[in-house]
């Protein structure tokens, strides 16, 4: 039996008390199933061709791993593709993909809001426009809609009814070194795409997009070579941050970076987590390292802190 259609027993089913026990943040399984769970989290859609959808959350305490679970209660399992995953997560809004079996190469995305504020959980089925395409996997971010004042101040929308944007990166067909901003606003139902207008004097390719702090600004993140900066908002012009000399490598195309490194914005500050052979133990361990950038004038100007972990870490 393929291994998506196998949840984990954990989160299921919930708990008697799961409203007063329910964790403040989880951790999120990249990969969904498909099986038949419903509970308080359950929310409802269709996909491209009509037929129903169902989405649940199986939430679980750290250091269990939480997951969702798909299911088209008209449809046999096998009629979807084995491989659905999470796209992206921020807050309460999860993006994630899956593709008919039948029509395996022609994904379908949708926008989960999980339940709160008296308000029960939502799912939209993402319209892709034709010509645009999503090449980067997991370089996609989801923010809450924000509302900019006259005088440049940020706040959340008043009304509440779960809009959002969705941004990532394309390649610009015309200036292949450079990337366009595709962005999708929900509260217009409308997908627009901007140039970056850098020249990018190295290669960039972007494998993480995280979100900079409330106010918009969002980093494609390469982890061997640098940040790419963008403000959604449109408040400021677009930048690259490179990573300090000693973090640069130009040999690093292909593979899988996450296994050993990754970046995040953690306490207002850019934070880097590498993984790489001890030297007493060469075929057997890893010994970590951490390097911090700390955020300053909304990234207008960084230096960068180097704190190798103690070898008892």
């Amino acid at each position: 039996m393929h291994p998506s259609l196998c949840p984990p027993a954990h989160g299921y089913p919930p708990d008697a008390n799961a409203d007063d026990s329910s964790p403040g943040w989880v951790i999120l399984d990249m990969h969904a199933y498909i099986a038949d769970r419903e509970n308080a989290t359950s929310a409802y859609g269709e996909l491209s061709n009509g037929e129903a959808i169902r989405v649940t959350f199986c939430t679980a305490p750290p250091p269990l791993v939480s997951y969702v679970c798909i299911w088209c209660p008209n449809l046999p399992p096998t009629a979807l593709d084995m491989q659905p995953t999470v796209e992206a997560a921020e807050a309460d809004l999860v993006l994630f993909r899956l593709a008919l079996a039948s029509d395996r190469y022609n994904n379908q995305y949708f926008v989960y809001k999980a339940p709160g504020c008296g308000k029960g959980p939502s799912l939209w089925r993402l319209e892709k426009p034709y010509q645009i395409s999503l090449p980067y996997r997991h370089n996609i971010a989801l923010l809450a809609h924000r509302e900019v004042s006259e005088g440049g101040h940020i706040r959340p929308h008043v009304d509440d009814n779960g809009h959002y944007y969705m941004a990532t990166l394309n390649r610009n067909p015309d200036t292949p070194q450079n990337f366009n901003l595709l962005l999708y606003n929900s509260m217009h139902n409308k997908w627009s795409s901007t140039p970056i207008p850098l020249d990018m004097t190295q290669s960039h390719i972007p494998g993480k997009a995280i979100t900079l702090g409330e106010g918009g600004l969002l980093g494609f993140v390469d982890p061997w070579r640098g940040i790419l900066v963008c403000d959604i908002l449109g408040r400021k012009r677009p930048h690259f941050l490179p990573l300090p000399a000693q973090l640069f490598r130009f040999d690093k195309f292909h593979g899988q970076p996450w296994l050993f490194r990754n970046i995040a914005f953690v306490n207002g500050r850019l934070t880097v987590v590498e993984q790489h052979h001890n030297p007493a133990y060469p075929r057997k361990s890893l010994k970590p390292g951490v390097y911090h950038m700390e955020h300053i004038q909304s990234l207008g100007g960084t230096r960068w802190l180097a704190n190798g972990l103690p070898d008892e870490y």
